[in-house]
């Protein structure tokens, strides 16, 4: 995932889709890859270090927005309070019903 800061010359490097590319990135507190940014563009990917990724980029604020929003979906849907990723589906049609959309990359260039 990405987090705003000076982007790492080393690292292990990730290919987010366009127009972030290539990152690089250090394993975090919560065992999770942080990749530094500048700008107004967040992402995360599921994998990137292989020919392609799955992922999304867009607006950091934006990124937030729905986020939070699709977890209310899923507490409104289920009835019930928790983690959303015990209902990943939900929270997913939640996502793209709010305009997220998800690519699918090969390497970038």
């Amino acid at each position: 995932m990405t987090l705003p800061g000076k982007p790492l010359d080393g690292g292990e490097r990730f290919a987010f889709p366009p127009p972030l590319d290539w990152l690089g990135g250090e394993l975090g507190e919560l065992d999770v890859y942080e990749c530094p940014v500048e700008g107004e563009l967040a992402g995360v990917i599921v994998d990137g270090t292989g020919d392609c990724s799955i992922g999304c980029v867009d607006n950091a604020v934006f990124l937030a927005t729905v986020c939070l929003a699709a977890g209310v979906v899923v507490a409104g849907a289920t009835g019930t309070s928790g983690p959303v990723y015990e209902h990943p589906t939900t929270f997913l049609e939640a996502c793209e019903l709010f305009g997220l959309v998800f690519a699918v990359s090969s390497q970038p260039g």
